[in-house]
């Protein structure tokens, strides 16, 4: 990680702007975990000291280790955790400077925070390199989770974050940047009224047809291949009682168009000729299908797929670029029969 000195700005009150409420789902239960309080509470700040030189230079290994982090609450009282922490993801986990962390936080802490403790375990977006661009990127990617959001409950929430790294070798000198928080697993099935499975090879008969057309329709308009049903790539899926077919639930958008990191690749499966290209992952059952669909997200147009305007954060040409590649999907959706070709 290149290291930076300290910046002590304050960040809480503009962050707020970047972290909107949607209200597209009530918890199945009304205890708070350790990720619901960072929401609740409005918490925008963390440290985290750890020796990231051994850290980043192993971090092809999946061993945990041990790490300090601090939460800063926004009255300015701090609360220090001692957790765990290691690098994931399996293709950021190789091109990325400072990869994604999975934060795992000690059960005896959260008890006595009156957190629940069953979902003890958060996942942490971070930068991926150490170049001008890799905010926005992480930001961009950041309102993708929220866009899914605002079309489906099926859908990961996530917290943006301001985080002060501290490497242990050398505590002079620190580094600050944006991560955000993902939603834990079990704690989103759980979230749904159902329980995480592990199956490959389904078929869209056997999945719930609002959560996979949901998912089609948005992939398709964020530019994303890096998703599959048979091969259970970038989903979870979410099995609910009293249904029969299973929920479906996609994550990881960085592989996006409307994110484009810098580490973006063609996908040679598709014939893809330009990163910006569409392609359907999957096909819809009937006609009717895909119209409600696309009603559904015509009328979220105006009012909630474009909120990412509001964001500070984001740069006026991350904006602007978000916004050409939307106008660009909604274009292709007024052409019936060509949305029709695409996707029946």
């Amino acid at each position: 990680m290149r290291e930076t000195k300290k910046n002590k700005l304050t960040y809480i009150g503009i962050l707020l702007f970047c972290l909107p409420i949607i209200g597209t789902a009530n918890p199945v239960d009304s205890n708070l975990t350790i990720f619901k309080k960072f929401v609740k509470d409005s918490i925008s700040h963390l440290t985290i000291e750890a020796d990231f030189d051994s850290l980043f230079n192993n971090k092809k290994l999946t061993a945990e280790q041990k790490a300090k982090l601090t939460i800063t609450n926004p009255d300015g009282t701090t609360k220090e955790l001692g957790i765990k922490i290691k690098t994931r993801g399996v293709y950021r986990r190789k091109y990325c400077e400072v990869p994604p962390l999975r934060l795992n936080f000690n059960d005896k802490d959260l008890d006595s925070m009156g957190l629940n403790n069953a979902f003890d375990k958060l996942k942490l977006v971070t930068h991926c390199v150490e170049n001008e661009n890799a905010e926005q990127v992480l930001l961009k990617e950041y309102w993708t989770y929220k866009l899914y959001n605002q079309v489906t409950p099926n859908s990961f929430r996530v917290h943006l974050v301001k985080i002060i790294y501290i490497n242990t070798r050398n505590k002079a000198i620190q580094t600050e940047r944006f991560g955000f928080l993902i939603e834990n697993n079990n704690e989103m099935a759980h979230r749904l009224g159902g329980k995480l499975v592990d199956k490959y090879g389904l078929t869209p008969t056997q999945l719930e047809a609002t959560s996979h057309q949901d998912a089609m329709l948005f992939n398709y308009m964020i530019g994303n291949l890096d998703w599959h049903i048979e091969l259970k790539r970038n989903i979870k899926l979410v099995e609910i009682p009293n249904k029969k077919e299973i929920t479906v639930v996609p994550y990881d958008f960085d592989m996006s168009a409307i994110v484009f990191p810098s580490y973006a690749r063609l996908n040679p499966d598709y014939g893809q000729k330009d990163f910006t290209e569409r392609f359907s992952v999957g096909r819809f059952s009937s006609k009717i299908a895909l119209e409600e669909t696309a009603q559904k997200f015509q009328g979220l147009k105006q009012d909630c797929l474009s909120t990412f305007n509001d964001c500070p954060y984001l740069t006026r040409r991350s904006k602007v670029n978000m916004k050409v590649y939307m106008n660009s999907f909604y274009r292709q959706l007024n052409k019936k029969k060509k949305i029709k070709k695409v996707f029946l």
